[in-house]
């Protein structure tokens, strides 16, 4: 994400990456000493983030679904008090045929497979992959498309762009049901009026 929006605002950009990790941050510091681009970062949770300067823009890719419908709300109330007006939300985000709320992940056949996977193209990655398939592979609720357009609008956004379009599979074919496969993705400009 960095990579693409100092590549798109080079460096009179002013950034801030937003994780609960210190991995991700560390990795983006690292990636920004190199690339030339000056950015801060801060170690919270999107949920509490208290700032105060309002962004013009927040991007994510694959974000949202993360959230389970009730905090999925509160992330887009928390996105629109961190704009300016007339800031923008720009986000990808996979979608499903139909949202019951539920929570999707990998089966317990799902994750070995997957887990194989990963141990077959390095097996240096067999820690990240077993977190990867325990959490992350079971902890995604992916919306429908009149669902994400609901959400946006229910929170005061003002949706200008959405696009929808599938994404190949992997190189490798590794499959699961946070993983690309052949799903579709909506991808969704929203402004905060």
């Amino acid at each position: 994400m960095l990579a693409l929006a100092h590549g798109a605002l080079g460096a009179r950009a002013q950034i801030t990456v937003v994780d609960r990790c210190e991995t991700p941050l560390m990795l983006n510091r690292w990636y920004a000493a190199r690339a030339g681009a000056s950015i801060a970062t801060a170690r919270a949770d999107i949920l509490e983030l208290r700032e105060a300067q309002a962004y013009d823009a927040i991007c994510t890719h694959s974000f949202l679904v993360l959230f389970s419908p009730e905090q999925r709300r509160a992330l887009l109330a928390r996105w629109r008090g961190l704009l300016r007006p007339g800031g923008k939300v720009v986000t990808v985000v996979r979608l499903r045929e139909a949202d019951d709320g539920d929570f999707t992940g990998f089966s317990p056949a799902q994750a070995q497979a997957f887990l194989a996977e990963v141990r077959a193209c390095d097996a240096r990655l067999a820690g990240e992959a077993e977190v990867f398939a325990s959490r992350v592979g079971r902890n995604a609720s992916h919306p429908t498309r009149e669902a994400l357009l609901g959400m946006f609008e229910d929170a005061g956004f003002r949706v200008e762009q959405i696009s929808v379009a599938p994404v190949a599979g992997t190189r490798r074919h590794l499959r699961g049901p946070t993983l690309p496969g052949t799903a579709d993705y909506a991808s969704i400009v929203a402004a905060r009026p």
